[in-house]
C-alpha cells in the first residue's frame, strides 16, 4: 500500500517583507517578517494587523517601518507559486 501526500500550491499576487525597528532608551531591536497575500487590500490589512500586534507585544512605539515588495510578473502570469519562483522551501511553512 502506498501513501501519497500532496502539498497545496498557493499562488500569491503580493509577497513582501516588513522590516521593523524598535528603539528604547536601553536598546534597539530590528527584525523582519514576510507577508503573502492574494490582493493588495489583503496585504494592507495584514500589514496593519502585524504592526499593531508587534507594538502591543513590546509596549513600544514603532520608530520606522520599511516595506520591500517584490512581484515577479513572469511568475504571476504563469501562475507559478511564489515559493517556487523565489526558491522558498514549502515544507517550512
Amino acid at each position: 500500500m502506498s501513501v501519497q501526500t500532496q502539498c497545496a500550491t498557493r499562488n500569491y499576487d503580493v509577497v513582501g517583507t516588513i522590516f521593523y525597528a524598535f528603539n528604547t532608551h536601553k536598546h534597539q531591536e530590528l527584525f523582519s517578517e514576510t507577508i503573502s497575500a492574494t490582493s493588495h487590500d489583503e496585504a494592507e490589512n495584514r500589514y496593519r494587523e502585524l504592526v499593531a500586534e508587534q507594538c502591543e507585544m513590546r509596549s513600544l512605539e514603532l520608530d520606522r517601518i520599511e516595506l520591500e515588495f517584490v512581484i515577479d510578473l513572469d511568475a504571476a502570469e504563469s501562475g507559478e507559486s511564489w515559493e517556487k519562483a523565489f526558491g522558498v522551501d514549502e515544507t517550512v511553512h
